[in-house]
């Protein structure tokens, strides 16, 4: 985040939004781009000729839909996610040459310089792949995304079933009451009242 801020520190003390230095960006740009670019297809020859068979069994997350059961190998895996985050660089280099074309804005290639690489660094498939760390740990597949917002939520453990207005307890009580039950709400004694 510190980053951010002074990055776009930088380009307002140094006008780097001049058209001077717009060649000297849109190069720099155009480097990390293929740096990303690069080493996606470097880390997919590796990945091809480790040719690793291991079996790799998870539950993948859904949205909205529970988590599905992938059983993978762990080539495959890294497969996907290298096609992941190739993909995710050139749809980045896509919207950022388009703001760049369209309303000639210059932050968003100045960021993008600086930001996918150092995302990359603290990928596991440079670190393993590049680094030759050993995918163990932190580093364990199956590779899940960081959420940023996941110190915000509470763990599963932390939210107690009693508390929630839809735990199964509750659920049970309001449909015993609600079908089998001999009191009349008052709308209905009402509604009898009135007949």
């Amino acid at each position: 985040m510190g980053l951010i801020f002074g990055t776009m520190h930088l380009v307002k003390k140094f006008k780097l939004d001049d058209p001077e230095y717009v060649q000297y960006i849109q190069g720099l740009y155009g480097a990390a781009t293929c740096l990303l670019l690069a080493l996606s297809y470097y880390f997919k020859a590796v990945a091809e000729s480790k040719n690793d068979q291991t079996p790799l069994e998870y539950d993948e997350p859904q949205l909205g839909q529970g988590s599905t059961h992938v059983v993978t190998t762990v080539k495959e895996h890294d497969l996907k996610e290298i096609t992941k985050n190739r993909n995710t660089a050139l749809t980045t280099a896509a919207v950022v040459v388009f703001m760049y074309w369209k309303f000639q804005f210059i932050q968003p290639m100045i960021l993008q310089s600086i930001l996918p690489v150092f995302n990359l660094i603290k990928t596991p498939l440079f670190q393993v792949y590049l680094l030759g760390k050993p995918a163990t740990g932190e580093l364990a597949r199956p590779w899940r995304p960081e959420n940023p917002f996941a110190s915000a939520q509470p763990s599963a453990q932390e939210a107690a079933p009693e508390a929630r207005s839809d735990s199964p307890s509750r659920i049970e009580e309001v449909t015993e009451s609600e079908s089998g039950s001999d009191v009349d709400s008052e709308d209905e004694k009402e509604m009898k009242s009135k007949k």
